[in-house]
């Protein structure tokens, strides 16, 4: 998920909804990880091998992420 913020952003409660949101998202991919695909429907099995994370990223950071992403970096 990625979310988009300005590049002038000064809301105080931004870093702690982006640690809120990074904490959710591994405790997401944690659930995930232990799935027993015998368990889900077949139709449904190539969706639960999914990961998930959390970018919060202004205009300037655009061409940095993108160039990780081509990369394989998902940090």
């Amino acid at each position: 998920m990625v979310e988009i913020k300005s590049d002038e952003e000064q809301d105080e409660a931004t870093p702690a909804k982006a640690e809120y949101a990074k904490v959710h998202f591994e405790r997401v991919n944690r659930k995930l990880s232990t799935l027993n695909l015998a368990d889900i429907e077949s139709r449904h099995r190539d969706d639960a091998r999914q990961y998930y994370t959390f970018d919060l990223l202004t205009p300037n950071q655009f061409l940095r992420w993108i160039a990780g992403l081509e990369k394989g970096n998902l940090e």
